[in-house]
């Protein structure tokens, strides 16, 4: 992702702000909505801190995969556990237990990406850890809500995602494209600065507009194969598109897809309403009732729904 050690940079500084929550460790987490780059930030600030703490960092995914293979992979990367004994173990909790023995005292940096509710107790684990002096835990969630309530997380310790610089969504939309931004003229800047922008959403909670790397990513491709390199047709193409159920293309699907994926289940009616059905020029004070009452739910569970940051 462009951008990518600016953003590190920014979560490094950031660490340095937030207190020891014990023994010298320090915690922090970070969000955003999806598709907004936050798995992609994780593994970067890991390759981007590896020399800063001698090659033991270690990426973990808690959207996939299983908590066995998540633990051998802490035990490969934080302690260097040879594969002989990585291959001796049979279960999760012998894993763990190997984990504590060989982690105590190491100074590492530990980044545990996605986590969820469903994830709590595995998580939580991770944290008990006996960590080394000026070692790091970095959480990802799509909320604050979520690293507050369910691990403790001060919202002064968490930060959201870093913006993307105009230049660097601009790189992002061309990226399938064979165009040297460097290079580019006046005019075809300016159809490329009119393309990126329409690509900016309001966040909850946060002030100003934001870039979306997925949906920069995903319609830049399809703008391409539809136009090759002119920006201009672009440009007239973007022009047009009134609101999101207009568009009709395949990428959509994809950005929309990675959302709904990762939406809990019993929010994701309400996903969809907000994506194919939500009417137009409502307030959202207006647009929560709405739900309540298609939904016959209280608008306290819409209320929390929303700001789980559900849809983007």
């Amino acid at each position: 992702m462009q951008g990518q050690e600016r953003m590190c940079q920014e979560v490094a500084d950031f660490f340095k702000s937030v207190q020891s929550v014990k023994k010298g460790t320090s915690i922090a987490g970070l969000y955003g909505i999806p598709g907004q780059g936050k798995t992609t930030l994780a593994k970067a600030f890991c390759n981007f801190k590896m020399g800063d703490f001698e090659g033991k960092v270690c990426h973990l995914e808690f959207s996939r995969g299983d908590s066995f293979e998540r633990t051998k992979l802490a035990l490969q990367y934080l302690t260097r556990c040879p594969q002989l004994i990585l291959q001796t173990l049979t279960d999760r909790d012998q894993a763990q237990v190997e984990l504590y023995r060989r982690l105590k005292g190491q100074r590492v940096l530990l980044v545990l990406d996605n986590v969820t509710e469903e994830s709590i107790d595995e998580v939580t684990d991770y944290l008990k850890e006996e960590l080394g002096e000026n070692s790091c835990i970095l959480l990802s969630a799509r909320s604050v809500d979520v690293l507050e309530m369910h691990f403790k997380i001060g919202k002064r310790s968490c930060m959201r995602v870093p913006r993307l610089e105009e230049d660097e969504a601009i790189e992002i939309l061309l990226e399938k494209a064979p165009i040297d931004v460097s290079t580019m003229g006046a005019e075809e800047k300016a159809f490329a600065v009119k393309c990126a922008d329409r690509f900016l959403f309001e966040e909850v909670g946060r002030r100003g507009q934001t870039f979306h790397p997925l949906a920069l990513k995903a319609f830049g491709g399809h703008l391409f194969s539809k136009y090759g390199p002119h920006l201009s047709k672009w440009a007239g193409e973007i022009e047009g598109w009134i609101n999101r159920s207009s568009y009709g293309l395949d990428d959509l699907l994809a950005v929309l897809g990675k959302a709904f994926d990762s939406t809990r289940p019993e929010y994701r009616t309400i996903f969809m309403l907000l994506t194919l059905y939500m009417p137009t020029r409502m307030s959202p004070h207006k647009v929560t009732e709405w739900l309540a009452m298609v939904l016959n739910k209280e608008i306290s569970f819409i209320e929390k729904a929303v700001s789980l940051n559900i849809c983007f």
